[in-house]
Formats: C-alpha cells, sequence, structure tokens
C-alpha cells in the first residue's frame, strides 16, 4: 500500500514538473498578412488537421509547444482557447507565425545575444513597451528570434525574457 502511495506521488510530481515546462516551451501563433494558419498533422505537410482563417482569431487563442523542431516548423500540442473551451489535439504550425513578446527590463531595454550563450556578442534593444517576435528555433533555454527594429534583427534570447 505504501509503494502504490509513493508511486502516486511520483506521477503527480511528473506531472506538475510537465505542466511548468510546458509553460515555458511554446508560442503563440498569429495569422500573417492576412494569410490562414494552417495546422499540419506532420513536418512533411502531407495532411492538413486544421485551418484558421484570421477572423477566427477575433475570438480565439492558439499556442504551439515547440518541443518538436524541423527546418520550419514547430510540432506537438495545439492549443486553441476561446472563452469556455480548450481543445488540445497535436499538430505542426510554420515558424513564420509563431511569437512570443520580448521582455524589457526597467531601463526600457532588452538583449539579443550572438549565440545561446551570455558570454557572446549581444545587441542592446530599446523600447518602452517590449516587441513581439518571431520566434524560429529553440535550444535548451534559449529562444532564436527574429524582428524588425529599424532592420532586421535575428538573435537569440534566454526563454525567461520571453512571454507567451
Amino acid at each position: 500500500m505504501a509503494k502504490n502511495k509513493l508511486l502516486l506521488l511520483c506521477v503527480f510530481i511528473h506531472m506538475f514538473a510537465l505542466l511548468c515546462a510546458q509553460t515555458r516551451h511554446y508560442v503563440k501563433v498569429l495569422p500573417m498578412d492576412g494569410n490562414p494558419v494552417v495546422i499540419y498533422a506532420d513536418s512533411c505537410k502531407t495532411k492538413i488537421v486544421k485551418v484558421l482563417q484570421p477572423e477566427d482569431f477575433d475570438s480565439l487563442s492558439v499556442s504551439v509547444s515547440v518541443r518538436f523542431v524541423s527546418s520550419d516548423m514547430f510540432g506537438d500540442k495545439i492549443w486553441m482557447y476561446d472563452k469556455d473551451y480548450v481543445p488540445e489535439f497535436s499538430g505542426w504550425v510554420d515558424k513564420k507565425q509563431c511569437f512570443r513578446h520580448l521582455e524589457i527590463d526597467y531601463g526600457n531595454c532588452s538583449y539579443i545575444y550572438a549565440k545561446p550563450d551570455e558570454n557572446s556578442p549581444k545587441m542592446e534593444i530599446l523600447s518602452n513597451r517590449g516587441l513581439l517576435v518571431n520566434v524560429v528555433d529553440v535550444e535548451s533555454e534559449w529562444m532564436k528570434v527574429k524582428f524588425l527594429y529599424n532592420r532586421v534583427i535575428e538573435g537569440w534570447v534566454r526563454k525567461e525574457r520571453l512571454k507567451p
């Protein structure tokens, strides 16, 4: 009986840890240039699971886990939120439609690194509101982002500096 309780406790701890980790490992999906968001069954784009029109995003929020990465897509669990309903299913979404908000600290700045390493060269980004950045890659505790800041900027940011 004690072994069963211990096993149950371990399962709950594992599930809690997965939920905590999951909140840092997903991106928001948004339509670009009035084009629909296509969710595929796999990274080869062989089967379409769902197509979301830009107007669907007036009442819907969509997120995708970045657990699996291909050259141009993120895939795993897809969450679709509206007032009451949160269905979850598996799918793949084009990276061009995956975003997060770059946090700006008290000095109205943030840093973009050349490599996923705090000792690599960095660029200071000034903003008083934060920036919406396109997430293009993931490596350990870092996300590679791309955004327009007088020109196209691409670099690495620690995951904790990006709000979902």
